[in-house]
């Protein structure tokens, strides 16, 4: 729903703002009058200005319809349908404005822009991203329009664009808008490119830190496993030997108990203690035993 509004909202956009074609229409008369290259650049300026703000509602509009249509930003049928609908929104403007916007500069657009935003990161910034490489494509391809070579391609044939390549040919001989528009178009796009290179290595080198904090995490617990079994491992050894001596003490107390039964009995009563802390220790020592081999299963 939002996807629609937008395209609408930049459909009916130069119906909200006609200033600024009458501005447009005014300062190329004035710069023929005159003959004043740097006012028809100015009026360059404004129409780039005037044509990103439509397309780029248009644009954004179109990607959020695609992603209704398309979960997944990488599949054809994202990039079908979004080029699909900025080919509808652009016939739904040129019909209301009776403006002779061309399809090819779409098309370019729309798949440059398909193309670039295969690398990026398919997280909570993506929107923010989108937009900015839209807008720097948007940029790159009406300079496109504005020069007057690529005029027999369908490039810069509506109203506007046709209007200031003659008040250039008129003023420069087409020089000023051949240079500056072959120059911004080279600038914008390859920004464009960079800036889409850059985000797709950040992401990388991030997902790549995260994968190797998830494997020292992995690492971490498992020296730790390991450390804790070989504690448990030395302990079952060392109290698995502690019976050894007890059991020795235990026979040398019955041999000693035997000798005082008859002679002394209190003798005999330390003997009989001493057994039975001998038999606590031993019941301990096999409560730890039990515990210890129950714990490495």
């Amino acid at each position: 729903m939002i996807g629609l509004v937008l395209v609408g909202y930049g459909t009916a956009l130069p119906s909200l703002y006609e200033n600024w074609s009458g501005f447009i229409i005014d300062h190329l008369h004035d710069s023929i009058v005159k003959g004043d290259s740097g006012l028809l650049l100015i009026t360059t300026f404004v129409f780039i200005a005037r044509y990103i703000i439509i397309f780029f509602f248009q644009y954004f509009g179109a990607m959020l319809i695609s992603h209704a249509i398309a979960r997944f930003p990488d599949s054809m049928i994202f990039s079908v349908s979004f080029i699909g609908c900025i080919v509808l929104a652009a016939a739904a403007f040129n019909l209301i404005h009776y403006e002779h916007f061309s399809y090819t500069g779409h098309l370019l657009t729309a798949g440059i822009v398909t193309l670039l935003q295969l690398y990026i990161p398919k997280q909570k910034h993506y929107y923010v991203i989108f937009s900015i490489i839209s807008v720097l494509v948007l940029i790159a391809i009406l300079w496109l329009h504005l020069i007057p070579a690529l005029t027999p391609f369908g490039l810069g044939k509506n109203d506007f664009a046709a209007s200031i390549k003659r008040a250039d040919q008129f003023l420069t001989g087409s020089s000023l808008l051949n240079t500056i528009a072959a120059i911004f178009f080279s600038v914008f796009l390859t920004i464009a490119v960079i800036f889409t290179l850059l985000i797709y290595l950040v992401n990388k080198q991030a997902e790549t830190m995260k994968k190797y904090y998830i494997q020292e995490e992995e690492l971490k617990e498992t020296q730790s496993a390991l450390m804790e079994s070989k504690v448990y491992q030395e302990i079952g050894m060392l109290v698995h030997d502690l019976k050894t001596p007890l059991v020795t003490i235990e026979g040398l107390i019955s041999l000693i108990d035997l000798r005082v039964k008859k002679e002394n009995g209190i003798m005999q009563d330390y003997c009989t203690q001493m057994n039975n802390s001998i038999d606590k220790m031993k019941d301990m020592i096999s409560e730890i035993l039990y515990e210890n081999t129950k714990g490495s299963l």
